[in-house]
């Protein structure tokens, strides 16, 4: 049981690294400009995750747009914006290439004077 165990965790690791190092390639092939090549290796992180039944680190999925597959880029392929309305305060990232808004929930920090 235990062999099994640290192969399984041995082929999870193993398959991270491989995302990292595609993650990586998509981002610079997107800064080339070529943007289908960028979504074919972004592809194939989400298709390697399946298959092996493995998490996207968080880092590299929200990295990845979710509707077009592009890699965003901060102010290349994506827009940036924070969002403070009363309680909730939130990440609006805005995909340039298809137009995709991603939300995300942030606590900001108390400023102590």
């Amino acid at each position: 049981m235990k062999r099994q165990s640290r192969r399984r965790n041995y082929n999870r690791d193993l398959i991270i690294q491989r995302m990292r190092i595609l993650y990586d390639l998509a981002v610079e092939d997107a800064r080339k400009g070529d943007f289908e090549h960028a979504r074919m290796l972004t592809r194939l992180i989400k298709r390697l995750s399946m298959r092996n039944r493995v998490r996207i680190p968080l880092d590299v999925k929200r990295g990845i747009c979710e509707n077009c597959d592009v890699p965003l880029i901060p102010g290349l392929t994506s827009r940036i914006r924070l969002v403070n309305d009363g309680r909730s305060s939130r990440i609006v990232v805005t995909c340039l290439v298809c137009g995709w808004m991603h939300r995300y929930p942030y606590k900001p920090s108390r400023a102590t004077s």
